[in-house]
């Protein structure tokens, strides 16, 4: 995970007179989130760790301790860890501030804490009316926003503050529209993961073009969040429709076996674009074709790109496209074979998915047509429309928005990622907005019917 260390100085100290570590648990319920208050300061609970004691031992005795609740290390990941140095610190075991260096780890859980629990607190704490509960994080943040009576209690709600929005951000930083190597992209599902990961994203949905292949070949453990989509293919008079299923059950028959049949359309459609091509003045090998078409991974106008390269007809990816492979999808387009979207939906709800209008700006409709023809959508089962995405305009996004308001849908968002050398302009992760607890965002809905 990206920048796992915050520093807050309020002057660089080489040394400080007291140093301590500690390690805190941040427990989110919905919108409400663990807090502990002691000696009239807010704080997440969790304590100070003892010599012989790892970061995740003194996690596991602290919430024992505070809480009543057993935790094991599978229960609990490192999130971020937090380094306050301050040379004004009103220490309980000192006549006058002194210099103290604090450095917090904070671990993160789904597991939610049964506070009605036997508690063993220490006297310290008893004293200090140590208590806990779940606050609404919109009430917290407000009440952390109060100015401080003293420096201590400052630099706790800094420290607070800090760790609650830098988690808010990691949550919000999702992706429900990424492609692998097994469809278009250029990643391997667990290279796509781990990247994920490095960048900070919290959560990610695999959505490979007309297959689940790369759901099936997941090799490693992650910590990020998966959930299982795919993309398909719809034939449509005019610009491209492609429906996303999210959370699915990939091994529905159903969903495979209309998988299976979008397959054999795609043979055709790709051998409509090579004959295009020839016009162009650009063939291949029947070999090097036959090759292409008995590929096990989805087949695609990346596909045919790739093949463009080896061939020297073009430098990239993006090459390929701009000056050949667009023209020829349009070019072909009346001669496409392909399901419906009534077929793709039902497909995806067989399959117990979320079915998404995905970057619907690619029908290249009016803001009228696309509404009449959402309501055809609607009534095959359609449930959201992808809203952010990295080809849509803000006035797109607020017209979808009217959309979804109007009909009660949810919305999704995504990157469309397929890495850096076949579009090198699209960033993994979202960028663009906070989604936070928002009821109609479908990552909210999916976590909320898995309860």
């Amino acid at each position: 995970m990206q920048c796992s260390t915050i520093v807050i100085n309020d002057k660089m100290l080489k040394s400080a007179t007291k140093f301590n570590e500690k390690s805190r648990l941040i427990c989110l319920d919905g919108d409400k989130i663990l807090v502990a208050k002691y000696a009239n300061l807010f704080m997440l609970p969790g304590g100070k760790r003892q010599q012989e004691q790892s970061l995740k031992e003194c996690l596991i005795s602290e919430i024992l301790e505070e809480t009543g609740n057993k935790l094991t290390e599978n229960d609990f990941a490192f999130f971020k860890t937090i380094d306050i140095w301050t040379d004004k610190y009103e220490a309980r075991d000192f006549s006058i501030p002194i210099s103290r260096h604090t450095k917090t780890h904070y671990f993160f859980t789904k597991k939610k804490m049964d506070l009605n629990r036997k508690r063993n607190l220490t006297e310290k704490e008893i004293k200090g009316n140590f208590s806990l509960q779940y606050i609404s994080i919109n009430e917290l943040l407000d009440i952390l926003s109060i100015p401080s009576n003293t420096e201590k209690e400052r630099l706790y709600k800094l420290e607070l503050l800090t760790i609650i929005k830098s988690f808010l951000k990691y949550l919000t930083n999702v992706d429900l529209h990424t492609h692998t190597s097994y469809s278009d992209g250029e990643y391997t599902p667990d290279e796509l993961l781990r990247k994920a990961e490095t960048e900070g994203i919290s959560t990610i949905a695999i959505t490979d073009h007309d297959t689940i292949s790369g759901l099936k070949n997941i090799n490693n453990k992650h910590k990020i969040e998966i959930i299982n989509g795919v993309e398909i293919s719809c034939k449509y008079p005019t610009g491209r429709l492609h429906i996303l299923g999210l959370d699915i059950d990939y091994n529905n028959i159903l969903l495979n076996e209309l998988l299976n049949k979008i397959r054999q359309y795609n043979i055709n459609n790709i051998e409509n674009i090579i004959q295009y091509l020839k016009r162009e003045n650009i063939t291949f090998n029947r070999e090097d074709i036959n090759d292409l078409l008995n590929k096990q991974n989805n087949i695609n106008r990346v596909s045919i790109a790739k093949l463009m390269i080896q061939y020297g007809y073009v430098q990239s990816v993006d090459d390929a496209f701009k000056r050949y492979l667009v023209r020829a999808y349009y070019a072909t387009i009346n001669n496409r074979e392909g399901i419906s979207h009534d077929e793709a939906i039902k497909a995806i709800i067989q399959a117990n998915g979320i079915p998404i209008i995905a970057h619907p700006s690619s029908l290249n409709m009016t803001y009228k047509e696309f509404d009449d023809y959402l309501k055809q959508l609607i009534d095959s089962g359609l449930m959201g429309i992808e809203i952010y995405h990295p080809n849509m305009s803000t006035q797109d996004r607020k017209d979808y928005m009217r959309l979804i308001e109007k009909y009660n849908l949810l919305f999704s968002m995504g990157s469309d990622f397929h890495g850096e050398n076949i579009k090198p302009n699209i960033l993994l992760g979202n960028h663009q907005v906070d989604i936070y607890n928002n009821p109609q965002f479908v990552l909210n809905y999916i976590n909320k019917r898995k309860k």
